[in-house]
């Protein structure tokens, strides 16, 4: 397949060699991930809204006509998130294969399918499999939506357009939590799958990435790709860019036997995949798993209104992204990261202190709007850093041949994560309370903390082939 990249096609068209400085496009493509990843952030806030109807006495709110019990409840919040099973062995292989964009297209067809299938089957063991086929579907989506982000921009824009489709995550929260607060069951799940349409939609005028089409061995796409995408249309600096994406290429081509075990023993990509785990497990352990599922329930039975926070809960996040778009060049993903970790360190172990001496009834009533403060304190800190640049990190530290491998195996170790954090919760708190787990997210974040601080090397502005000089050194 190498050869056939290698051949020389025509030149670039040359209505692509006059651009304007705005490159219309690549925002438009931008765009249209943006609407796979909202469906997928939806993924998780889905239980929100439900735990109070699938718990309802009324069979005209709870369409399985009961109650459900709080292992059912705990096995539909976390069986999505037994995905990785299904996905780890062929996800990366399947994007190579057949192109970042026709991966997408497949995750928002399996989403829009299972949405569907929810809102008319009730069943609690289809909601259960559907829930799954949506986890499948996520993954698809996170690590497609992640790699082609970074694969269609160049270095210098990367930090930006690489946080510009995060802003999907919380838009996706704030439309969950939307439309779980006014509408009934079958209404719910049919507008969850309305973000996936759009996807499907809009998938029809964007181009697959450069590398992807590379990959393909379609060297005069992979050209004509870089001309849709560039903003200086000049035919050297595509030929120069093309030519060092074939670079990689090859190297790909030359390590796809045994790919776990070259991955293994290059220094650079073992050493990216530690701190890739290192980050993925910072941002699943800060305590977001509590805050967007379960702060609602948690809420309520503080007598404050679930919903309300949530929305809120929702804005602040959209924000904290926005601002986090804007000032990522500048500052640098590192920083925002530590910063970021430092405020969910004390959010969280504010959080389990005030739960701890509420459930000893040592705090008044009327002090519950400090839980309230804490957690819109803890969104701002998420926001700014870990919600939206771990998975930019995790797609800059591989070089081309192991990134879909290497991003694969970070987004599987989040996903299995947040599956044993779903699951134990309800149990562990129908056990001991809430307070233990967030002392355990605040302690954990402490360990990811020193480990971000003294190893993981800057990346925003860099070029891929300068990151893995740099994991080389050491740096």
């Amino acid at each position: 397949m190498y050869n056939e990249v290698l051949v020389t096609d025509k030149k670039p068209s040359s209505r692509w060699l006059a651009k304007s400085t705005f490159n219309w496009y690549i925002y438009y493509c931008s765009f249209a991930v943006i609407w796979l990843n909202i469906t997928a952030s939806v993924n998780l806030v889905w239980i929100s809204p439900m735990i109070s109807i699938l718990q309802s006495n009324d069979p005209n709110i709870n369409p399985l006509g009961k109650p459900i019990s709080t292992i059912h409840l705990s096995v539909l919040t976390s069986v999505s998130f037994l995905s990785p099973l299904l996905t780890t062995p062929t996800i990366g292989k399947i994007s190579d294969k057949f192109g970042r964009k026709n991966s997408m297209i497949f995750s928002a067809t399996l989403t829009t399918l299972s949405y569907l299938t929810i809102a008319f089957v009730p069943n609690f063991y289809i909601y259960c499999i559907c829930r799954l086929i949506e986890g499948v579907a996520k993954d698809f989506a996170l690590v497609n939506c992640g790699i082609y982000s970074n694969e269609i921009t160049e270095p210098s824009k990367r930090g930006r357009f690489g946080l510009f489709f995060t802003l999907a995550y919380p838009l996706g929260n704030l439309y969950g939590y939307l439309i779980g607060a006014y509408a009934a069951f079958k209404l719910f799940n049919i507008l969850c799958s309305l973000p996936a349409v759009v996807h499907l939609l809009l998938c029809a005028f964007i181009t697959d990435s450069p590398v992807a089409l590379a990959l393909k061995g379609k060297r005069a796409e992979a050209l004509r790709a870089l001309e849709k995408l560039r903003d200086n249309g000049q035919e050297k600096d595509l030929e120069q860019e093309l030519s060092a994406i074939l670079r990689e290429v090859k190297s790909k081509a030359e390590n796809s036997s045994f790919q776990l075990k070259n991955l293994w023993n290059n220094p650079a990509s073992r050493r990216a995949l530690y701190l890739g785990l290192v980050v993925t497990f910072s941002e699943k352990c800060c305590g977001i798993n509590f805050v967007l599922p379960f702060s609602a329930d948690c809420f309520n039975r503080l007598n404050l209104s679930g919903n309300t926070v949530n929305i809120l809960i929702a804005v602040i996040q959209f924000l904290g992204f926005l601002f986090s778009t804007c000032i990522v060049d500048k500052v640098g993903k590192k920083r925002l990261m530590i910063l970021s970790l430092i405020v969910c360190i004390l959010s969280m172990l504010s959080m389990g202190c005030y739960l701890f001496l509420h459930s000893k009834e040592m705090v008044p009533s009327n002090l519950d709007w400090i839980l309230v403060v804490c957690v819109l304190v803890f969104m701002i800190g998420y926001s700014i850093g870990l919600g939206c640049i771990v998975l930019s990190i995790l797609c800059e530290l591989f070089p081309t041949q192991f990134r879909a491998l290497g991003v694969t195996l970070g987004t599987t170790a989040g996903v299995l994560i947040s599956f044993v954090n779903l699951f134990a919760f309800l149990i562990v708190k129908e056990r001991y309370g809430q307070y233990p787990v967030l002392w355990f997210y605040g302690l954990a974040s402490c360990v990811c903390l020193i480990i971000v601080y003294f190893k993981l090397p800057e990346t925003t502005g860099k070029s891929f082939e300068t990151i893995q000089c740099m994991l080389e050194e050491n740096k």
